[in-house]
């Protein structure tokens, strides 16, 4: 799960037009840090979902996490500057997969990095929490949902 941070702000300072280019351009930063393989979706107001199906490890999910902040910090939105993105992180192994508990964990994990600081990626599995701060000074990362499987599937 992805979402951005102060995203309120940008509509009430700049006009929700201004807001709607911001979220076109960050779901064109999210599906350019992800593969063809790879879902990017609108989960609701500015969150995204992004789902990386043959990611066999976390450690890849968050390596993805990673690039998707930088590439937010990064980026200038006209009109607006720059933005941070908050990212929550969670998986399942292929076998256990439950689509309806990664989502919450995701969104819990999403919460953890709101709270940590925000521009953070955080990651919660199966109900063990491992929330990692990432550097503050750069920004937006959203949360992302991942599912896991093993090598081969």
């Amino acid at each position: 799960m992805v979402d951005s941070d102060h995203f309120k702000h940008v509509n009430d300072t700049y006009g929700h037009h201004v807001g709607d280019a911001v979220l076109k351009q960050l779901a064109l930063i999210l599906q350019q840090c992800t593969r063809v393989t790879d879902t990017v979706a609108r989960f609701g107001g500015e969150e995204f979902a992004v789902l990386l199906p043959s990611v066999a490890h976390v450690s890849e999910g968050q390596v993805v996490a990673e690039k998707i902040r930088k590439a937010v910090v990064n980026a200038h939105f006209p009109g607006v500057g720059h933005l941070t993105v908050s990212v929550g992180l969670s998986g399942s192994a292929y076998m256990d997969f439950n689509e309806v508990l990664v989502v919450q964990r995701a969104d819990e994990a999403l919460y953890q990095a709101k709270a940590q600081g925000r521009n953070s990626v955080a990651i919660v599995l199966g109900g063990a929490k491992s929330a990692l701060k990432t550097n503050a000074a750069e920004a937006l990362v959203p949360a992302l949902w991942l599912q896991t499987r093993p090598a081969g599937l």
